[in-house]
């Protein structure tokens, strides 16, 4: 969870300098989007939103040397919540998981149209 749109690209720019090559998707959304897929597409939001300056940011990842891969991730993780890019934050432990929170992104155009 990013505090503001200023920490999403610090977020962002932390992410290229961090998973490189392993970096191969980001989305982004806002607490309104989420709000209304929770509410239109009934669908649970894992995570809270601080504040209508909000964003949730989806990363995926693609490695090919898991051991190498996780710690690439780590070292985001620990530099984005040192820096205040990030404030919060939930890790996919499987691929269901993974698939549950690309379902938030992928159902706001469709609450958008209700």
């Amino acid at each position: 969870i990013c505090p503001n749109f200023k920490a999403v690209l610090k977020l962002y720019s932390l992410a290229k300098t961090h998973l490189g090559e392993i970096l191969s998707a980001v989305e982004v959304m806002d607490r309104t989007s989420l709000e209304m897929v929770q509410k239109m597409c009934n669908l649970t939001v894992p995570f809270r939103m601080e504040n209508d300056e909000s964003f949730a940011v989806l990363m995926e990842t693609g490695g090919s040397c898991g051991n190498h891969d996780s710690e690439k991730i780590t070292n985001l993780i620990e530099k984005s919540l040192d820096t205040g890019a990030a404030t919060d934050g939930v890790l996919a432990q499987d691929i269901k998981q993974a698939k549950e929170l690309w379902s938030l992104r992928e159902h706001v155009p469709v609450a958008s149209s209700k």
